[in-house]
């Protein structure tokens, strides 16, 4: 069988008859076509490109630090009214919050003593006036002991091992021994020979003090400069004196922490080493130096890294920024990049 091109036919034309063909392809289905390809292919070329990335670039995950304190109030009372908000900057001194004080027993009852002596004196003679000099080393053996009562109770209590209303009555022992000694020592300053109108006076300067600071509120200040980062108590929240009421840091000395892998680990991870440092808050790059040696190795905090190696041990590395942090960058724990460099130049 023989077969033979040569024969030009129309192709439009078939034994005479004409034949219609579909439209050639446009360029807007062209268009359409490259596309749907590339919106299937782009996180393949994401994931290529991000990889490349990385291994040409040494980077570290890190995050921006300040220094912070906690505001604690030193003795028990329901909070009364809170003078900041969370964000705020606060001065020195600043008020941070309001509480009315616990009244303990041992408070009352000294009062109530007090005003029971200053009644009594008000019929009694005055050459009967005189007081009687008792000793301070018993009143300090006293104390010193009820201290120890003290603490020895609040170490049961935070195992489980005492309740919270045994602590009280210790305290509270405490507190009225202490309040006992401190009369006794304004009384001892006295002389012998004093009148009752003098002791009177005192008794009623005594009195008069005690019942301001029953019914006084306490107030909590700022003892440094900052920012407040979050506020744990509210209005009606009751403090026993040593629970973490809020937290000030201080935004204006700032510093940054990388978690460097062990094999980036070369000179430029060195004191005086400057790195450049991603701020996701605003998306600015800036320059930051590393300020001492590393001090140990850790795991990286879970997220604050894009990779699956978050939990793999580093190595802790200091910095601190070249320039002055924005206000929306100046979050503690905000996580971070640190570039280090191309990883072929060392």
């Amino acid at each position: 069988m023989r077969v033979s091109f040569s024969r030009r036919m129309n192709p439009e034309n078939k034994d005479g008859i004409k034949i219609s063909y579909a439209p050639a392809r446009r360029k807007v289905s062209k268009a359409v076509w490259w596309l749907i390809l590339t919106l299937v292919f782009a996180p393949f070329l994401w994931l290529l490109a991000s990889l490349g990335a990385r291994w040409l670039f040494i980077s570290s995950p890190g995050v921006i630090a300040m220094d912070s304190y906690p505001v604690k109030a030193f003795e028990e009372g329901e909070i009364s009214r809170i003078y900041v908000r969370a964000g705020e900057s606060v001065a020195a001194g600043a008020p941070l919050a309001e509480m009315k004080r616990y009244v303990p027993e041992a408070g009352m009852a000294e009062l109530r003593r007090v005003k029971a002596e200053l009644e009594a004196l008000s019929g009694v003679p005055v050459s009967a006036a005189a007081l009687p000099r008792r000793s301070l080393g018993q009143m300090d053996s006293m104390v010193a002991h009820l201290a120890n009562e003290e603490r020895v109770m609040k170490g049961l209590m935070e195992k489980g091992a005492a309740t919270r209303a045994e602590y009280n009555q210790a305290k509270e022992r405490l507190i009225s021994a202490q309040n006992e000694r401190e009369a006794l020592r304004v009384s001892l300053i006295v002389p012998l020979d004093q009148s009752a109108e003098v002791r009177k006076a005192y008794l009623r300067r005594y009195a008069e003090m005690l019942e301001e600071k029953l019914r006084t509120p306490s107030v909590i200040y700022a003892p440094r400069a900052g920012r407040v980062e979050y506020i744990a108590a509210a209005v009606g929240y009751y403090t026993v004196g040593e629970l973490e009421l809020m937290r000030i840091a201080d935004p204006d000395d700032p510093y940054l922490i990388a978690y460097v892998f062990p094999e980036n680990y070369d000179r430029r991870v060195r004191p005086g080493s400057v790195a450049k440092v991603h701020l996701p808050g605003s998306g600015r790059t800036i320059e930051a130096t590393v300020i001492e040696p590393p001090l140990n190795a850790n795991s990286i905090p879970g997220g604050i890294s894009d990779t699956i190696l978050s939990g793999r041990r580093s190595i802790v590395v200091f910095l601190k920024p070249n320039e002055r942090l924005l206000t929306e960058e100046s979050v503690n724990g905000m996580p971070v990049r640190i570039d280090w460099g191309i990883r072929f130049f060392r």
